[in-house]
């Protein structure tokens, strides 16, 4: 498939959900993918990526300017693959739509490692990049109050112009998603 997509440079819309490629599979896939260019709604989820997977992923997306909608959720990815791909995610000034829902942020439910305020704070300076984004869906991903605090506070600003934002099921205290709440008043549909 890799070697496919540089035939499809006219492409706009592209579902490689649920594929469970793998990091060896994505790395693979990513090669072609960047010849995408005009592509305007990227489906990625479930496919497995972990970190290094997610790296592939990084390197290659940034070529995709053009890009509005981005699904990157169920993917297995722990807690560095945040930090592998914010850097990319910047590249994307014409995002509007990110889906990070469940396995990008926090660490998978067999990991040790938990992400919390460390992935919530790589991931805030990101969104404070994309002038466009209206909808993130960051949910099911172990935050805890301090990321919820840290997304919702340092980000506020900038998630405050979001139209949608979803941070349910993310291990935050009712103290927490209270403040959340009060920063992201002008969120018009917040689901925390």
């Amino acid at each position: 498939m890799g070697q496919v997509l540089p035939r499809l440079s006219q492409l706009t819309d592209l579902d490689l959900g649920h594929n469970r490629l793998g990091p060896e599979g994505a790395a693979k896939l990513c090669e072609g993918l960047s010849s995408l260019t005009a592509l305007t709604n990227l489906n990625f989820c479930g496919n497995n990526l972990w970190t290094d997977g997610a790296s592939s992923f990084g390197q290659a997306v940034t070529a995709l300017t053009c890009l509005k909608s981005l699904n990157l959720g169920s993917n297995s990815m722990g807690p560095r693959a945040v930090t592998a791909l914010a850097p990319s995610l910047t590249t994307l000034l014409s995002l509007e739509t990110l889906n990070l829902r469940q396995g990008l942020l926090g660490a998978p439910a067999w990991s040790a490692e938990p992400m919390g305020e460390a992935g919530a704070a790589v991931l805030a300076a990101a969104l404070a990049r994309l002038p466009r984004l209206r909808a993130l869906d960051a949910a099911c991903n172990g935050l805890g109050s301090a990321g919820v605090l840290l997304l919702s506070l340092d980000g506020g600003a900038r998630l405050s112009r979001l139209e949608e934002l979803v941070l349910v099921e993310n291990d935050a205290d009712e103290k927490s998603l209270e403040a959340a709440r009060a920063a992201l008043i002008a969120v018009a549909s917040l689901q925390l």
